[in-house]
């Protein structure tokens, strides 16, 4: 499915007529990703999204509508005032979510910095710092916190800095060397997309191909007892003869 497919798909689902947590859950999931894939494109379907928030109740839905928000802050005329609704529930909210409403925040201030901004901002800063267990959120705020206090410029640098644009190399592989992936995705294969025999030692491979066999011609454990205890009795046998024998 292409994006405009899913894009139209998206706007079907945020409709005033279907809309409801369900239906908007995995259309925000797969939006945040289109908007990394196409930045600066199908910005039309934002506000539609923004009109329906509290629609929203699942971690990953919430997470991904912060960072839209947060990402395209300058073009959101009431940014501040829909940050500020995922704020009031910030304590009880998913790590996933607050770490999303902590940077999305920076991120307006830098964009916005005005007033009631400022306000915002020291607010998410002193919870994240003090009224948090969650050591990423606490060592995210404080780094922030001394980026913004010491030098905004270079704030703006680290926090809205351009980001690699998501690709998909999937179609790029060969359908032979994909196939062979395939076959081999729970290997290092899978991860270098490479065929094991390009970076496993040929002697190694023989040496694993030929124990193998060996493994499944020893047979179950069981047996393995069984044929054990039944040489030990014909020798006992033998040796019990040998020795009425001797005697007689």
């Amino acid at each position: 499915m292409s994006a405009a497919e899913q894009l139209n798909m998206v706007t079907i689902l945020a409709s005033p007529r279907i809309v409801t947590c369900c239906a908007l859950h995995q259309p925000c999931c797969c939006l945040q990703d289109i908007f990394r894939r196409y930045p600066n494109q199908y910005e039309s379907i934002i506000a539609q999204l923004c009109d329906n928030l509290e629609s929203l109740d699942e971690p990953e839905a919430k997470a991904s509508m912060i960072w839209i928000i947060g990402e395209y802050a300058d073009r959101i005329d009431n940014a501040d005032e829909l940050l500020e609704t995922f704020l009031e529930t910030f304590p009880e909210e998913t790590s996933m979510v607050q770490l999303q409403l902590l940077t999305a925040t920076v991120k307006l201030f830098l964009k916005k910095p005005t007033d009631s901004v400022q306000r915002m901002i020291q607010l998410v800063l002193s919870a994240a710092t003090n009224e948090t267990d969650n050591p990423d959120l606490r060592d995210r705020a404080y780094v922030y916190w001394r980026l913004l206090s010491t030098d905004p410029e270079a704030a703006k640098d680290v926090v809205l800095a351009n980001k690699p644009v998501i690709t998909d190399d999937s179609s790029q592989l060969e359908p032979v060397l994909l196939k062979a992936l395939m076959e081999q995705i729970s290997s290092l294969a899978s991860v270098y997309h490479k065929p094991a025999d390009t970076f496993v030692s040929r002697q190694r491979l023989a040496v694993q191909t030929t124990f193998k066999p060996v493994q499944r011609n020893i047979g179950s454990h069981q047996h393995l007892q069984a044929s054990v205890y039944a040489c030990m009795c014909d020798a006992v046998a033998k040796g019990g003869r040998r020795l009425a024998a001797s005697r007689g």
